[in-house]
């Protein structure tokens, strides 16, 4: 009796492989000989249709495998499957069916074959052989195949992960099914489905050199619309699309378009990462943890490191703030109007004092318009900037 075994050790051993050979295939062999199927397509080209019956009772087994080489090719294809299923046999379901599996989805004809003996024997053939797994018939129950595979998958509701659950199933990396599983995943999979894989392991399928950009922009664009918040993303993942696509726009900047297919509210929780991780790459400790408060309760609109990395400007829509890495610098706060114009031309300047102009502050009776930090500075800090977004 074969037990359903899904050892532990198996993904981590897949990853270990995948990362210290990540061209390594197994490259395998034609299981008919090319000259048999050179000689196999010269007779079906000859052969009238109405003879198909007579040839099919000529050919020798080998011959008739050599059918499912020719599945793919237009002149001959039909006269191929008609053969088959003439002269059934179950060696040729077993290298129609590795070869589907192999070059999945393949020609349309291959799985008409494939689905036609499997009619006709059942899969006990594959089984016996260890070419499919027992649970096989509950993968072709789905129109396509990629979908029953991940249907079973997911029902059984196991800690396993996908890449363990293929691998005991006699998918291997190298063939175009295991693509098409991960593909149907990474495009139409739950939330629950996406957070059940590591995100090492999804970020690995999307920096695979064969996944092309379309599939990229498909994985990426899905796993934000459908994970939604900040809480549910992964970080490593979220640098992957910063990256590759930027951040989007919230002011009429042009952005990349990758970020049409995504919904606005998706968007900005995304720029409201993106801010952050800018914020806590520049500050440390207090200022980052100060000027975050603004950014989750959505008040910042965008953020831009000056100065080489020595400087940072915090826009808050109707006013704007310029805070200074070195300690010793207060940040000072501006209207909206100098501030556009400051963050406009900031590459000119290369030193702090070329941003600091107090006259031009947000100033008032009681204030300065500069933030000062000695100890104790953020509730008195906190309660001018709140102030300032309530009044402007």
């Amino acid at each position: 009796m074969k037990i359903d075994f899904y050892p532990r050790a198996v993904e981590k051993t897949l990853s270990e492989i995948r990362t210290k050979h990540p061209t390594l295939k197994s490259t395998g062999s034609s299981i008919v000989a090319q000259t048999i199927i050179d000689k196999v397509r010269t007779k079906l080209l000859a052969c009238p249709t109405d003879e198909l019956k007579k040839i099919a009772l000529d050919l020798i087994p080998e011959e008739i495998k050599a059918c499912v080489y020719l599945l793919n090719e237009q002149e001959v294809s039909l006269k191929a499957v008609e053969v088959i299923l003439q002269r059934p046999r179950k060696g040729v379901l077993i290298d129609a069916w590795k070869r589907w599996i192999q070059t999945y989805p393949g020609p349309p004809k291959l799985e008409d074959v494939v689905r036609g003996l499997i009619e006709k024997f059942g899969t006990e053939t594959l089984i016996e052989r260890a070419v499919a797994p027992k649970y096989v018939s509950e993968w072709l129950m789905e129109s396509r195949l990629s979908s029953g595979i991940l249907s079973h998958y997911h029902r059984l509701k196991r800690d396993s992960r996908l890449d363990a659950y293929l691998f005991t199933s006699n998918v291997k990396e190298e063939d175009r099914l295991f693509y098409a599983v991960w593909h149907r995943l990474l495009t139409t999979g739950t939330g629950d489905q996406l957070l059940h894989e590591s995100p090492e392991r999804i970020l690995m399928e999307f920096m695979k050199p064969t996944t092309g950009g379309a599939d990229k922009q498909s994985y990426c664009r899905h796993y934000l619309n459908v994970l939604k918040k900040q809480a549910l993303w992964q970080e490593s993942i979220l640098n992957f699309i910063a990256k590759r696509y930027g951040r989007p726009s919230n002011q009429g900047q042009i952005e990349d378009a990758f970020w049409s297919g995504i919904d606005e509210g998706v968007k900005g929780e995304f720029l409201k990462w993106y801010i952050s991780k800018q914020i806590a790459d520049f500050f440390e400790g207090e200022r980052a943890n100060f000027w975050r408060y603004f950014v989750h309760i959505r008040t910042v609109c965008d953020v831009r490191n000056i100065l080489n990395g020595n400087g940072f400007m915090l826009d808050f829509g109707s006013f704007g703030v310029v805070e200074f890495k070195a300690i010793g610098n207060a940040a000072y706060v501006y209207p909206k109007d100098i501030f556009k114009r400051y963050w406009n031309t900031a590459h000119r300047y290369a030193t702090p004092g070329d941003f600091k102009d107090r006259a031009k502050t947000v100033s008032s009776r009681f204030w300065d318009g500069r933030i000062t930090h000695p100890s104790g500075w953020q509730p008195h800090a906190k309660e001018l900037i709140e102030k300032l977004i309530k009044s402007i």
